[in-house]
């Protein structure tokens, strides 16, 4: 509803911005190799959906902090979760979907948030902690079953 407020030519701009995110994300090819694969856009052999976002601001402390990147990070889909680390002032960033952590990536690589700060977003390693690795396996389990149920077989 804010957008329908906005001058026709900056509606025009954000909307040509978001339709150049959208083809700059959906033409760009996953990568084999994973190291090679941190900064941008990803690889075929995992479904990776967190994003590491360095450089943050912890000057209001961590709920504020946490709350700020819940609302900026919303923007580009559903956030399955957000931890932050104030000791590192860093934070990781779950979405529900593959797709909306790329959007995000390439959205708010070297953006600023409130405070200026100047955002270092990548992708975040695997987890290697084996009570994640089987939740996340759990996980894909459960959506494998959603979708077959999903098709009614």
């Amino acid at each position: 509803l804010q957008l329908l407020s906005l001058p026709c030519q900056t509606f025009c701009l954000l909307r040509q911005r978001l339709v150049d995110l959208c083809d700059l994300v959906c033409a760009r090819e996953r990568l084999a190799a994973s190291d090679a694969s941190i900064e941008g856009i990803g690889n075929f052999n995992r479904e990776s959906r967190t994003l590491y976002v360095g450089g943050l601001k912890m000057l209001r402390g961590t709920e504020k902090t946490y709350v700020t990147l819940l609302r900026h990070l919303s923007e580009w889909g559903e956030v399955e979760q957000v931890r932050v680390i104030p000791s590192k002032a860093i934070a990781f960033v779950t979405y529900r979907l593959r797709a909306s952590a790329e959007f995000a990536l390439e959205a708010l690589h070297c953006q600023a948030l409130e405070l200026e700060e100047l955002l270092n977003v990548r992708w975040a390693y695997d987890d290697p902690n084996p009570k994640v690795r089987a939740m996340i396996q759990q996980n894909h389990l459960h959506q494998l079953r959603e979708a077959v149920a999903a098709k009614g077989y």
